[in-house]
């Protein structure tokens, strides 16, 4: 699946810092903060599939690393929260679920 790009109406400095900003002012404002508890057993296997997900990855190409590496950085920047990108993938996926 290939999905089309939109250039960030950010700068790169700034990207992540409004959607960060806003979820310590939610904190701030009802005093309620999230928590996860993981048991042992789903760290081990987290750690495994961690594992693996390296190992597997040592031997991907050049250009797959850049690729991952560039949608890391997207999601750090919040690219995919945006409505024109959200309606590329759906519109994407959707057409695949048709072919």
């Amino acid at each position: 699946m290939k999905i089309g790009t939109i250039e960030s109406k950010r700068p790169p400095e700034q990207a992540g810092k409004a959607k960060a900003h806003a979820s310590v002012t939610a904190e701030k404002k009802t005093g309620v903060t999230d928590r996860l508890d993981v048991s042992g057993d789903v760290r081990r296997r987290l750690a495994e599939i961690a594992d693996h997900a390296r190992s597997t990855a040592g031997a991907s190409s050049p250009e797959r690393r850049s690729t991952v590496d560039q949608v890391r950085q997207r999601i750090v920047e919040g690219y995919y929260n945006q409505a024109e990108v959200r309606t590329l993938i759906a519109d994407s996926i959707a057409e695949d679920l048709q072919s």
